[in-house]
């Protein structure tokens, strides 16, 4: 059957914008497919050189995923294998960029395995092959550089992950036993109900006390309109228009809400996005 096409309101009131996060479930796996799909060789670059705060919420993160293999540096050593997994892994697997970072500083970089999921498949071979920037002054300005300064130790790294391109309300079967599970700046490319469903999923795949991490965007109607106004001719590398993804946003605390089974160690919020962590029990 044959997907209608679905187009992103690029100029909505202030109700449409309350109710962006009930509209059809399609409207945001199919405009971000689109999206994330044109976003391959240059998103990194973009966000670094115009909208810091995604690199600044996945450093964030990075620094909580320190905090807990730190926490539990004894029992990750004894393991033979650490999984981490990254939920919305597309456009050079940014949050697990930082994640590795955190890994490499307590040499645990080496037993893990690297699983990436993203619903686009374009996507995530992009990140697979290496077809990103990563620029000197991005690798030395967050402290990349024992992966070369060019990145070229990431990129080896990341093309021997495991890459599944999936629905995120539905993870694969096999994903199980997850001692590091990882999402940046994902959910906000869901409706409700979908975000709840895609952290029972997180929860479902992830360890007893094993981690569950969330940074995500929290815009207000006047910051989300002033994005949409920059971003309506955005362009990529190839000169190709970049399509607008459906999106919508809640609080910290309401996105916490959406978890059964965490107990919650940090927490941060600030004007466009939030971060979170904790373990499951």
């Amino acid at each position: 059957m044959k997907i209608a096409k679905f187009e992103v309101n690029l100029n909505p009131t202030m109700r449409e914008f309350e109710l962006m996060n009930y509209l059809d479930r399609r409207i945001f796996r199919e405009t971000a497919k689109e999206r994330f799909t044109k976003l391959d060789h240059d998103y990194i670059y973009k966000k670094f050189n115009e909208e810091e705060f995604p690199i600044e919420g996945n450093n964030l993160l990075s620094s909580y995923i320190f905090k807990f293999l730190e926490d539990n540096y004894e029992y990750l050593k004894r393991k033979n294998e650490i999984i981490l997994v990254d939920i919305g892994a597309a456009g050079g697997a940014l949050t697990t960029i930082f994640a590795l970072k955190a890994l490499n500083s307590l040499k645990l970089l080496e037993k893990t395995k690297i699983i990436l999921v993203d619903v686009a498949k374009q996507a995530l071979y992009s990140t697979q092959v290496g077809n990103f920037n990563l620029t000197k002054e991005f690798i030395a300005v967050y402290n990349l550089g024992d992966f070369g300064s060019n990145g070229k130790d990431i990129k080896s790294i990341l093309s021997k992950a495991k890459y599944y391109c999936s629905d995120l309300l539905k993870l694969p079967q096999d994903l199980k036993d997850v001692d590091i599970c990882i999402t940046g700046f994902t959910h906000h490319h869901l409706n409700l109900l979908d975000k709840e469903l895609a952290c029972k999923e997180m929860e479902r795949i992830t360890r007893e006390n094993g981690f569950i991490g969330i940074v995500d965007e929290s815009l207000n109607y006047k910051q989300y309109t002033k994005w949409l106004k920059q971003h309506k001719n955005e362009t990529n590398f190839r000169n190709e228009l970049v399509p607008i993804a459906q999106e919508s946003f809640i609080t910290l605390d309401e996105h916490i809400s959406l978890f059964s089974s965490i107990v919650v160690i940090n927490k941060m919020n600030s004007k466009k996005y939030y971060c979170f962590w904790g373990v499951k029990k």
